[in-house]
């Protein structure tokens, strides 16, 4: 045995020696053993030198010295196990001589005589130690890989040929809202709109088959769609592997919500400029046009002044130069307001008591629009004044009120109101012209027939008009945007087809004028408390503005654009909504409608209206009777928060009507 140890070759020949050099040379260590493994009767040099012995120590050496002691309990059972099978495979751990340790392929062979009785152990060991290590590069790759694509802001998803999802990020949760378990092993197609999906499918097939691509793979704006059944805009770039995993495809999805939002605001914004500019524009033209026609106005009116002194009543020439007169006096009312317009009237300002000017003209209003009309005044107490030409801030009313009369041919309701606001950096910044500050607004409010986008784009402009050729000049409104605008104040208006109009006039406030609030911190205690809300506002910038003061707050937000996306986030949201923070006045479903739906399912859901209406416009008793509060657009943050915390903690309304921010 001594002489096959140290030399298996010798005194063999034939097959055996060819069997002899196989064993010598093979790369594989071989041991071959007694039965119950514990005896070495040969060794090839292979398994010699990766466990660092002489083939001779080997001899001596305890076959348990070869194994880790943790290690040996479980050899065993491998033995055991091929004993019974014939053969076993496994991975485990040897020891060198000088105790090292290195990781092994070993092979068990039970070699067995004619009567099939176990009479020798065969070991078979490879030494696994560069592909041990190359799986510990590659684990710690998938680990950095890992590490990475969780802190990624933006959602990496990895799919198969059959757009199943293979792997995902977590922020792809915070994108969609799917939680990135549950996302794996359905079709990508689930964050996709519906109408999406089959041309989805079909590049993806297409590419397949011809390897065309039928879109650019970078930076490709496309909609995705949220687990509340939004759309969300993101920015995808593809890429592709193929290895011996299979082939796949990753994309890397942005979330570009706040951008699109953005643009939107500054195309708003342009629109705006480009309206200030066309009005400015046009405002100097008339202005123009204005100087130099009352210049003819004056020659006209003085030669027929003396005309009529030698033509007195009774003569056969006076009828016509009456004519011409009052023609004239027309004509220099209608400079008058083309001046008022391009602001190149003369004013003498004054500071003015809104509420006494509201007061002092509402008998007259009354008269002027007919008893068809009610009038209701909601004038605030401890309203500061304003610097302005009191005559022109009548005449301000007045053009408001006939706009408004002539809105409700069958009768309604005019409502003036008054309040002192506080415009903040926010609100500002989404209506040209005015700036954070102190301010006196005046709203008037008809529930005539409304105005659709287009003629609210155009009321300020003179000689724009909706009524019937020859009714009217179209002066009123164009007359009420110079006055104010010379005035130092700006006007906006709220209207939707069918629910009426309200003219914002927005005064600079002198003396006694509403507190600051635009810095002002949220009220101790007014959340924190987790609750959800549920936000439905069709303006995008809105909406976010409103969403991120909610969420300062404390509040989980859900958001939607409009009553249908607020009913389906309703209905799939599994908790528990608290309440339900809409705009009153939205295309399609409106708020109140969405309110009676979504109580009807969840009766104690607490409401809160918001809009640039007043409150007395798009609420009415029953609607109060149900508990649903009311703040009033713009509003500051600590205002919102107050309602929507008053809300929450009592369910009775809590009428904001003078809320601005």
């Amino acid at each position: 045995m001594s002489q096959k140890l140290s030399d298996p070759l010798s005194g063999q020949s034939g097959t055996d020696r060819n069997w002899a050099e196989v064993f010598a040379h093979a790369a594989w260590g071989i041991r071959i053993g007694s039965a119950d493994g514990r005896t070495v009767e040969v060794v090839n040099p292979a398994f010699a030198r990766m466990h660092g012995y002489s083939v001779d120590e080997l001899r001596q050496t305890p076959v348990e010295a070869l194994y880790p002691p943790e290690n040996r309990g479980s050899v065993a059972g491998h033995w055991e196990r091929a004993r019974t099978e014939g053969h076993h495979d496994f991975e485990s751990w040897h020891l060198r001589k000088d105790g090292s340790r290195f990781p092994v392929l070993v092979q068990f062979t039970a070699i067995k005589d004619a009567a099939g009785q176990v009479v020798s152990q065969a070991v078979n060991v490879l030494d696994i130690t560069d592909r041990h290590r190359a799986e510990i590069a590659r684990a710690a790759s998938d680990e950095r890989y890992r590490v990475i694509a969780e802190a990624a802001s933006d959602a990496i998803i990895t799919i198969d040929t059959g757009s199943r999802i293979l792997v995902v990020n977590r922020a792809v949760e915070r994108i969609f809202g799917h939680p990135a378990d549950e996302l794996v092993g359905q079709s990508l197609t689930i964050l996709m709109p519906e109408y999406l999906r089959h041309l989805h499918e079909a590049g993806v097939g297409r590419y397949l088959q011809t390897g065309k691509r039928h879109l650019n793979w970078t930076a490709i704006e496309l909609p995705g769609l949220h687990r509340q059944g939004h759309e969300v805009p993101v920015e995808v770039s593809f890429g592709e592997s193929k290895g011996p995993a299979g082939h796949t495809f990753t994309a890397i999805l942005r979330d570009i919500s706040d951008r699109k939002a953005a643009e939107v605001a500054m195309r708003r914004n342009e629109q705006q400029l480009l309206q200030a500019q066309k009005m400015e524009a046009v405002g100097r033209l008339a202005g123009g046009i204005a100087h130099d026609f009352n210049n003819l106005l004056t020659v006209l009116a003085g030669s027929v002044h003396y005309l009529l002194a030698r033509h007195p009543q009774g003569t056969a020439d006076y009828s016509d130069l009456a004519a011409i007169k009052d023609a004239t006096d027309r004509a220099a009312a209608l400079t008058g307001q083309l001046l008022a317009f391009s602001r190149r009237q003369v004013l003498q300002p004054v500071d003015v008591d809104i509420n006494q000017a509201v007061r002092q003209t509402s008998a007259l209003l009354r008269r002027l629009i007919g008893e068809h009309i009610e009038i209701v005044l909601g004038l605030a107490e401890g309203l500061g004044a304003v610097k302005g030409d009191p005559t022109q801030l009548e005449q301000v009313l007045l053009n408001l009120a006939i706009n408004a009369r002539d809105a409700m041919p069958e009768g309604g309701t005019l409502r003036i109101d008054t309040s002192n606001v506080t415009v903040n950096g926010d609100y500002a910044s989404t209506h040209l012209g005015l700036e954070p500050g102190p301010y006196i607004m005046l709203a008037v409010t008809d529930s005539g027939h409304g105005m659709d986008a287009l003629t609210k784009s155009q009321i300020f402009e003179p000689f724009f008009t909706t009524k019937e050729e020859g009714v009217g000049t179209g002066l009123g409104l164009s007359t009420v945007y110079g006055i104010v605008k010379q005035s130092g104040g700006s006007i906006y208006v709220y209207s939707e087809p069918g629910h009426g109009t309200t003219f914002k006039v927005y005064l600079p406030c002198v003396g006694l004028c509403a507190t600051p609030e635009e810095h002002a911190d949220l009220p101790a205690g007014v959340a924190r408390r987790g609750e959800v809300v549920l936000l439905a506002e069709d303006r995008t910038d809105v909406r976010r503005f409103t969403a991120r003061v909610l969420r300062e707050c404390g509040y989980e937000v859900l958001e939607a654009e409009n009553g249908e996306v607020a009913l389906a986030c309703a209905r799939d949201y599994a908790g528990t909504i608290h309440l339900l923070l809409s705009d009153a006045v939205m295309p399609g479903i409106s708020g109140r409608t969405l309110a009676e739906r979504l109580r009807a399912i969840r009766p104690d859901l607490r409401v809160v209206f918001m809009s640039g209406y007043t409150d007395d416009t798009v609420l009415d008793r029953n609607v109060v009777e149900l508990g649903i509060a009311f703040v009033q657009k713009p509003f500051t943050p600590a205002r919102l928060a107050a309602a929507v915390r008053s809300a929450l903690d009592a369910g009775l309304p809590s009428r904001e009507s003078s809320a601005a921010g």
